[in-house]
């Protein structure tokens, strides 16, 4: 009954080891270790242009927040003439400031589809109140038939993390991503419309280019060099928000390893990038997962039930820990979202089976082995017995010389004794005669043979030999 349940609890591990606490941890640790091992290297990416305030941005200002709108206006008066497919606005207006009416003015006037980052008390309670709210909806309200549209910037932090794609909050519009690409008419945009996967983050093939280009907000109102960065911006998806060292950061699967936060744009940007490429993350279906689980499980009960030596079993667990351990791994190397694969659990349900079945044969072996230690110790001398049991190969089926000591007993007038008495009187005596005569064979470390009617036979020197068998055999007789 244990050895069930504690199977139930293998299977169990193998199928939800992500939602059980500690576990869980161990298991999301290692998922972001493989996105890690397994991210695409890539150069900086030509589809996608970064606008950022960023600390030097902020010195230059000598105004670190709230952050200039003005300067905001001029650097989007200066995208619209220069062909981007869509800008995106990370940055929440929900407080007035005084150039307030110069950005409205501005977004108002843009002809390349321009979206404003929305957020609101439902979805993030935590960045946003109530009166900044009210604010912000007003803020929208102003731009009420301009190319200029609120879009979500929420991004899902689940456990601490932001690996998952958001899904726009109660009340809110489209997440930015999406946005961006529908207002492009990006085709993207359909193959992405319900994706609900991880993030598909890229590290940089070089260190002397990162993923996405980023260009200082500043330099935009500088004639010379918003001419030079015209190029940067045609035909590309424009971000902009702030990229502050103690601002906006966001933890990803990748802070783990390396140590570093990224700024929210930089999210963003991952998730544009991956919507162009296509890279849409499936992760295994329940059937899938319920399929695996039981086969470690199943796996595991096999291997406890083998009776081989250390050395022969080893390399058979050694190639299931590779099966059951790099499945995950293979999996993200072929760009399956192993979100939920329980590789953790794999392991823990595995030792769990393996454990219990063993436990339950070790308790059905040693009740075997006092079942025939008892049966044995019928007709062999208890040591004899326990030899035995140790070592079966003692009772090899070959023919072996020995000299053995024979006894054969018998009672006198046994036949006309039977005729005389009853069937149930010459039972009495025939099982007091027998019994006496096993104990007195079995004390001097005899063998009993065989029973015949009323006689027994025994000997002395096998199946184990002793040096003192036929004084032995003697003092029975």
């Amino acid at each position: 009954m244990i050895a069930a349940i504690l199977l139930v609890l293998a299977l169990m591990l193998t199928r939800f080891s992500w939602s059980i606490p500690v576990v869980g941890d161990a298991e999301r640790a290692l998922h972001d270790r493989r996105a890690y091992m397994f991210a695409p290297l890539v150069d900086q990416d030509q589809r996608i242009q970064e606008i950022v305030y960023d600390d030097q941005v902020l010195i230059d200002l000598q105004k670190r927040s709230p952050l200039d709108r003005g300067l905001l206006a001029k650097a989007l008066t200066a995208l619209d003439a220069m062909g981007a497919k869509a800008i995106g606005i990370d940055i929440l207006f929900d407080q007035p400031q005084v150039e307030d009416a110069t950005l409205i003015a501005a977004l108002r006037g843009m002809k390349t589809p321009t979206f404003v980052a929305y957020a609101n008390v439902a979805g993030n309670k935590s960045d946003i109140n109530f009166e900044q709210q009210q604010y912000l909806d007003g803020f929208m309200a102003r731009l009420n038939g301009s190319n200029a549209r609120p879009a979500s910037i929420q991004l899902d932090d689940a456990y601490g993390v932001t690996r998952d794609w958001p899904q726009p909050g109660p009340g809110a519009p489209q997440i930015l991503t999406r946005a961006m690409l529908e207002g492009a008419h990006d085709p993207a945009a359909a193959r992405f419309a319900d994706y609900r996967g991880t993030i598909r983050h890229r590290l940089p093939a070089t260190r002397d280019a990162p993923v996405y280009s980023e260009l200082r907000i500043n330099t935009l109102g500088i004639p010379e060099i918003a001419a030079a960065a015209a190029p940067l911006i045609s035909g590309r998806y424009v971000l902009i928000g702030g990229d502050i060292v103690d601002r906006d950061r966001v933890t990803t699967p990748f802070t783990n390893i390396t140590g570093e936060t990224i700024p929210g744009l930089e999210v963003h940007a991952a998730m544009l990038a991956q919507a162009l490429d296509g890279a849409v993350r499936t992760p295994l279906g329940g059937a899938t997962l319920w399929a695996v689980g039981l086969l470690a499980v199943a796996a595991a009960s096999l291997t406890s039930l083998l009776e081989w030596s250390l050395w022969r079993v080893l390399p058979f667990v050694a190639a299931q820990a590779l099966m059951f351990g790099g499945l995950p791994f293979w999996l993200e190397w072929r760009g399956v979202d192993t979100t939920g694969t329980p590789a953790v659990g794999w392991a823990l349900g595995w030792i769990t089976a393996f454990t219990a079945v063993a436990g339950a044969a070790r308790a059905a072996g040693a009740e075997q082995r006092r079942f025939a230690q008892g049966a044995l110790g019928k007709y062999l001398p208890r040591d004899v017995a326990e030899q035995i049991l140790r070592d079966p190969a003692k009772l090899a089926l070959h023919g072996e010389r020995r000299d053995i000591y024979a006894l054969f007993t018998d009672i006198e007038g046994f036949t006309s004794m039977c005729q005389a008495l009853s069937p149930e009187e010459v039972a009495t005596i025939l099982n007091t005669y027998l019994e006496t005569m096993s104990e007195t064979v079995l004390a001097h470390g005899g063998t009993i043979d065989k029973f015949v009617g009323d006689a027994v036979v025994a000997f002395w020197g096998a199946p184990i030999a002793r040096p003192n068998d036929a004084a032995s055999a003697l003092a029975a007789a």
